[in-house]
């Protein structure tokens, strides 16, 4: 073989590898490229199927918490003037150094609404508030008014607060519907501002809809209990 011929072969040969690396390249690159695309399909069907299953869920959301009068609330007067009578007698035994004989009785209701913001019924909605002992204290009873919201009083605590459980909802609550009304009989220790924490959750939606709202709570005064 010639020098010119064995030249001649080398530079086929550097050609071809050449062209050889530029088609790897090329190949690798569609690879990756469609890889990409994939893993862009991949995610949009997952965003869209977690877009799906999110309007498959019930929004709760809680608002318009205030204070108001036993009266506001509906008490029966009979009640009331109960509750009163109940109030200066434990007053007199603190006063007087005895352990009063009854729970304190409330002279207030937080009331409360609860909606649904979805788009599906929320069933069995239950969930619990928090209330700040240093302002609110739940009472040991239930309110005798005909809102329909029924909750369960207990001496439970968590990270300082009071525990108010709210019972399980018979009804659905429907979305775009009229908002559950809930009221709670409530004693207020102290005035100033303070927070109200709270939690629901529905048949189904597995995580609670969580938060807290601002509460101005008026001046009364405070018992020792």
């Amino acid at each position: 073989m010639t020098w010119e011929v064995a030249t001649f072969w080398v530079a086929v040969a550097t050609v071809v590898a050449a062209a050889a690396s530029v088609l790897a390249t090329v190949i690798y690159g569609e690879i990756q490229r469609r890889g990409q695309e994939s893993q862009r399909r991949q995610s949009e069907e997952q965003l869209r199927l977690a877009r799906e299953q999110a309007e498959r869920r019930p929004v709760l959301v809680v608002s318009d918490m205030q204070l108001i009068t036993l009266q506001d609330a509906g008490v029966p007067g009979d009640y009331i003037v109960s509750y009163q009578q109940a109030s200066v007698q434990r007053e007199q035994d603190i006063q007087e150094g005895r352990e009063p004989t009854s729970p304190p009785p409330p002279n207030r209701v937080l009331r409360f609404t609860l909606s649904n913001r979805g788009r599906v019924a929320a069933t069995h909605v239950g969930g619990k508030l928090f209330l700040d002992p240093a302002f609110l204290r739940p009472p040991a009873m239930l309110l005798p008014t005909p809102i329909a919201c029924p909750y369960v009083v207990s001496e439970e605590q968590n990270d300082g607060y009071s525990v108010v459980s709210m019972a399980r909802q018979q009804e659905p609550l429907l979305p775009g519907g009229d908002p559950l009304v809930c009221q709670v009989a409530v004693r207020v220790r102290d005035g100033g501002q303070t927070t109200v924490g709270y939690e629901f959750v529905s048949a189904e939606a597995a995580v609670p809809a969580k938060g807290e709202m601002s509460l101005e709570v008026p001046p009364a005064k405070q018992e020792g209990r």
